[in-house]
């Protein structure tokens, strides 16, 4: 389930329960995992409202923090801690792209020898 929390509180909904949605796709993209599982749907949507989920970089050590980092912001509960559009979390991910990996060492470039 992808529902943001605003729409599981049959709130008002914006472009950043969007990014919530995307945030959730992305989390089970890179960590194999749904952000939030339960034995039904109320158990779910319940932890939507009031749940944390593990930070991905925790599932997959081998994941950029930064894109941990952008995730976690993605699905932050409260719409106005999330990114206010999906540009903004697109650059977000950008930034991540070029991060070094989790555990990577040094700068990527071998020395001539």
């Amino acid at each position: 389930m992808y529902m943001s929390p605003e729409q599981i509180q049959a709130h008002a909904v914006d472009r950043r329960s969007d990014v919530y949605s995307f945030g959730a796709v992305l989390y089970f993209l890179f960590t194999g995992v749904e952000p939030f599982a339960g034995r039904d749907l109320q158990e779910i949507m319940m932890k939507h409202l009031q749940g944390r989920p593990v930070p991905p970089h925790q599932l997959d050590p081998t994941l950029p923090r930064s894109l941990s980092d952008a995730i976690l912001r993605a699905l932050a509960q409260d719409r106005d801690q999330r990114f206010q559009s999906a540009r903004d979390l697109a650059s977000a991910l950008s930034l991540s792209a070029e991060a070094p990996a989790a555990g990577a060492s040094g700068s990527g470039a071998r020395s001539a020898s």
